[in-house]
């Protein structure tokens, strides 16, 4: 079975990793982001974003089984990812 979201945007990638670096995908959400902006503060914006390739399941060690997120997990996994966001 084809996916809704593979069906309607008609996307080759078959994985996470693929549609993460996919431009058309990088485009949706910078307008997301873009329109998202347009309705918060400046101090709530979002400045800079990177879509990693994995998918975050309640239940793993970066999310509990509420959705809740697992800060230290996230932090020690992420480093180098959070380094770029903030410099």
């Amino acid at each position: 079975m084809v996916s809704p979201i593979r069906q309607r945007y008609r996307f080759t990638a078959t994985t996470v990793a693929e549609l993460a670096k996919n431009p058309e995908v990088l485009t949706a959400i910078e307008q997301d982001a873009a329109a998202a902006n347009g309705k918060l503060s400046r101090v709530e914006q979002i400045k800079k974003c990177i879509v990693l390739p994995e998918v975050w399941e309640p239940g793993s060690d970066v999310l509990t089984a509420t959705g809740k997120l697992e800060r230290t997990p996230i932090a020690a996994r992420h480093t180098d990812t959070i380094e770029r966001l903030y410099s």
